[in-house]
Formats: structure tokens, sequence, C-alpha cells
């Protein structure tokens, strides 16, 4: 007979899964969109312009995901060259940084589902183990589908945080291309080292920023609504 930690365990599991799925296919497919839209069919071609489930899954996300609690989807690769013409900065910034703007969207949308559904007292309970508490009135199909939302609003504002690093890092290496590549033989170890030392130092606050604007956003809707 499976344990109260095991039953806990194997519904914080699903959920991971269903949220990590969830995720990566809306972010990965629509930075692909974004991309191919701006002119470099990259994406398309590899495959990536699809709400296929299993073409956004990272072997090496998933499993992080499985010992670690969060998992990233695969990399949506971006041919720089073949974004060109007028405003081509402009629209190199927002091939590289769709992806976070999907991650912001897709928490933002998952704490407004859960604000109309649970009150505005949803701001307070944002952690699997105190929501089943919280609202023990409610049917285990809805927690169920809640907890699904909790696990997205975190996956999410970690994966805007570290790629909005990634991805920025990307973009500012091809708009200062000339520059590094004045760096010679250190340019290989600087493309790996800077983007780490970045996460190391800034992924904590970027992740609260982040958390700070989807709740800000998720307040101000709770008022429109007249749940607040």
């Amino acid at each position: 007979m499976l344990s109260l930690g095991s039953v806990r365990l194997i519904i914080s599991l699903i959920t991971n899964f269903l949220a990590y799925f969830l995720v990566a296919t809306i972010a990965g497919s629509f930075k692909a969109w974004v991309v191919c839209a701006l002119g470099d069919e990259t994406p398309e071609r590899m495959g990536f312009l699809t709400l296929n489930p299993l073409a956004h899954a990272d072997p090496i996300g998933f499993f992080f995901l499985i010992i670690f609690g969060f998992g990233w989807g695969k990399h949506i690769f971006i041919n720089p060259y073949n974004i060109t013409g007028r405003f081509r900065t402009l629209k190199l910034l927002v091939a590289y940084l769709s992806d976070v703007f999907a991650y912001f969207v897709i928490a933002t949308v998952s704490l407004v589902v859960l604000i109309v559904s649970f009150g505005p007292t949803v701001f307070g309970n944002l952690v699997k183990a105190q929501f089943v508490q919280a609202y023990p009135q409610s049917s285990s199909y809805a927690i169920a589908l809640a907890l699904i939302f909790v696990a997205a609003i975190y996956l999410s504002t970690l994966l805007a945080a570290l790629s909005f690093i990634i991805s920025g890092f990307s973009y500012l290496s091809i708009v200062f291309s000339d520059r590094l590549n004045n760096a010679g033989k250190y340019k290989d170890v600087l493309f790996l080292l800077i983007p780490m030392l970045l996460i190391f130092f800034f992924i904590a606050p970027l992740r609260v920023f982040v958390f700070w604007g989807i709740y800000r956003v998720g307040f101000i809707v709770a008022k429109f609504l007249g749940v607040a």
C-alpha cells in the first residue's frame, strides 16, 4: 500500500510532467513561428513548427525534470543571417526573446485561471502542498488541474529568467560579433564562461523579478474581474 508521501511524490511528478509538456510545447512552437515569420525557416525545417509535445521535449531537460523538478525544452535554432531587411536588429531581438515572452504569458494566464477558479486567496497558496490543504472543498479534478497550473507558473518563471540570459547573450553576440571576433582564441572560452557567470549571479534575482511581474499582472486582472 502506498504511503501518503509516495502518493504526493507521484502526484508531483505527474503534474510536473504535464506542466513541462505544456510549457515546452507552447513556448517552443511560438518561438519557431516568430522566427519563421521574421524570415528564418530553420525551425520549420527542423520540425519545431508544431504543437506535437514530443518535438519539443529535450531528453536532458526531461531528465533534469525527473531528478530536480525542473527542465527545459529543445533549443530552437536561429540562423541570424536569414533575418534581414529594415529594423534587422529589432527583428533579431524579437526572435531571440520570443520564448521569454511566451513563458511570461503562460505563467500569467495560468495565474489568472487560478484566480478566477479559486479567488484572490490563491496568491498565498502557490505551493502544491498548501494548495491541497487550502481548498479541501474543491473536487479532486479541480485540484489536479490547479496543481498543473501551479507547476506551469514556477517552471515558466524559471525558464523565462534562464532564457532571457542565454538568448539575450546570443542576441548580443550577434549584434557585437565584430568585437567578439577580435577576442581571437579566447572567443570560445568567452562564449562558454560569460553565460555561466550570468546565470550564476543573475538567475535568482531575475526569477524573482519575473514572478513579481506575473504577480502584478495577475492582481490587476483579478481587480478587473472583480475577484480581488
